[in-house]
C-alpha cells in the first residue's frame, strides 16, 4: 500500500495533515472531518459505479440509514420539548460522515495510507502533550478526547496487525497505536481504559492458535519484566492510582460518607441514583433539557454537592437520554451500538476483518465510555468516532484476503 499523489490528489494530504494535527486541535479534527464529508459527496455525486457495490459499499449505505434512523427517533422528543437542535450536534455528525463514506466507497477513493500516517503522528503527538502539560491542557474535555485516542489506537492497532504490508507501515502505525493508547493510560481518564481490555484480549485471540505453551509463558515473562521495569513512571502510577482513587470513592458513596457526594464518583452514583428515581415519571419521552438542567441544579443543593450541582449532564449516556426523551432518546442512542455491532459482525463473515474488528472496537468504547460520560456532549468526540467508522469502511478493498 504505497502512498499515491494521483488520485485524490488533494485529500489524501489534505487529511495527514490535518490528522496529524487532531489530538492538539479541535479545529485540525473537525477540518479532517468536513474534508471527507465535502469529498465524499462530491465524489458520490461524480461516481459512476458500474459493478455490482462491493461488500463495504453495502456496509457504508447501511451505517448511513442507521445514522438517518438513528437522528428521526431522536427528533420527535426533541421537537415535543422543543430543545435545542445544537445539543444533538453528534448524531447530526454521525450522519453527515456516514453521507461522507458513502461517497468515497462509490468512488473506491485511496486515501487510507495517507490517513493512517496522519492518525500515527497524532497518536504520539496526543502523548506528548499529556505528558509534558497533563490532562487540563488537552484542547477539549480530557474524557472524550481520551475515549477519541482510545479509538484512535484500536483501529491503528488493527491496521498494524492486520493491513500492514511494509516494515515500515508496521513500524509507523504499531508505534502510532501504542503512543496513542499509552496517551490514554497517562489521561487520568478511567473511563477510557477498557481500550486496554480491548487491546490485550484481542491480541491473544488473534494469535491464540501460535500461542503454545511455551510461548505463552516467554510473553508472560516478558510483560511481568517490562512492567516492573516502567513501575515508577506514569504510564503505570497514573492508571494505578486513579483506579484507587475511584474505589476508594465508590465505597464512601456506598457507606453515604460525609462529603462522599462531592468526589467525581461519588457526585455521580449519587446522580445516578436520583436520575434512576426521577425517569419512571416519564418513562416514554423524559423530561426535556431544561427541566434535567434544573433538578441536577436542585440536587445539587438538595445533597449538599456543589460538585452535582456543577454538572450539566448524567455522566451516563444512557440515563441522559432517558432523562432528556425517554424510550426514545435511548432507542436512538442504541441504533450505532447495535448497527456498529452487527456491521462488524456482517464484515467479518465475509472476510473483512479489519473493517469488522474496528467497528467493534468502536462500539465496545462507546458503549463502555457511555457508562460514566456523556461523550455526545462534546464536538471533538463525535467528530474522531466518525472518521474512524469512515476509515473502517474505506480500508483496502482486498482486505479478505489478510488473515485474521
Amino acid at each position: 500500500m504505497l502512498l499515491r499523489f494521483s488520485y485524490p490528489s488533494l485529500l489524501a494530504p489534505t487529511l495527514f495533515v490535518t490528522l496529524s494535527l487532531a489530538s492538539l486541535s479541535t479545529k485540525a479534527a473537525g477540518a479532517a472531518w468536513l474534508a471527507l464529508v465535502l469529498f465524499g459527496l462530491i465524489m458520490g455525486i461524480l461516481a459512476n459505479p458500474k459493478n455490482a457495490p462491493h461488500e463495504l459499499q453495502i456496509a457504508a449505505q447501511v451505517w448511513l440509514g442507521l445514522c438517518l434512523l438513528a437522528l428521526l427517533i431522536r427528533s420527535v422528543p426533541v421537537v415535543y420539548w422543543s430543545d435545542l437542535w445544537e445539543e444533538q450536534h453528534a448524531p447530526l455528525r454521525l450522519m453527515l460522515g456516514a453521507l461522507g463514506v458513502w461517497g468515497l466507497t462509490r468512488s473506491r477513493a485511496s486515501i487510507f495510507p495517507w490517513a493512517l500516517h496522519g492518525l500515527a503522528m497524532t497518536g504520539v503527538l496526543g502523548l506528548g502533550l499529556t505528558l509534558l502539560h497533563g490532562r487540563d491542557f488537552l484542547p477539549t474535555n480530557a474524557i472524550p478526547w481520551a475515549v477519541a485516542m482510545a479509538m484512535i489506537g484500536l483501529l491503528l492497532l488493527h491496521s498494524t496487525v492486520l493491513l500492514a504490508d511494509q516494515t515500515i507501515e508496521r513500524m509507523v502505525w504499531g508505534l502510532g497505536a501504542v503512543a496513542a493508547l499509552t496517551a490514554v493510560l497517562v489521561s487520568e481518564t478511567r473511563g477510557a481504559y477498557g481500550a486496554m481490555v480491548w487491546a490485550v484480549l484481542w491480541l491473544v485471540w488473534h494469535w491464540r492458535k501460535k500461542l503454545t505453551l511455551k510461548r505463552m509463558t516467554l510473553a508472560t515473562l516478558v510483560l511481568m519484566v517490562f512492567i516492573a521495569g516502567l513501575r515508577n513512571t506514569p504510564f503505570v502510577q497514573v492508571p494505578l492510582k486513579r483506579i484507587e482513587i475511584a474505589v476508594s470513592e465508590f465505597r464512601e458513596s456506598q457507606h453515604r460518607q460525609e462529603g462522599s457526594q462531592n468526589s467525581s464518583v461519588g457526585a455521580r452514583v449519587e446522580l445516578w441514583r436520583l436520575a434512576a428515581n426521577t425517569i419512571p415519571e416519564n418513562p416514554w419521552l423524559g423530561h426535556g433539557r431544561d427541566e434535567r438542567l434544573r433538578l441536577i441544579h436542585q440536587w445539587g443543593k438538595d445533597r449538599s454537592s456543589d460538585t452535582v450541582a456543577s454538572l450539566g449532564h448524567m455522566h451516563n449516556q444512557y440515563l441522559h437520554d432517558l432523562m432528556d426523551h425517554g424510550v426514545w432518546g435511548l432507542m436512538s442512542s442504541l441504533v450505532y451500538l447495535f448497527g456498529l455491532s452487527g456491521l462488524a459482525y456482517w464484515l467479518g463473515k465475509r472476510g473483512h476483518y479489519f473493517a469488522g474488528w474496528t467497528l467493534g472496537g468502536v462500539a465496545f468504547m462507546h458503549a463502555s465510555a457511555s457508562l460514566t460520560n456523556v461523550n455526545f456532549a462534546h464536538n471533538f468526540y463525535p467528530v474522531i468516532m466518525s472518521i474512524v467508522v469512515v476509515l473502517a469502511l474505506l480500508s483496502p478493498m482486498d482486505s479478505s484476503s489478510k488473515k485474521h
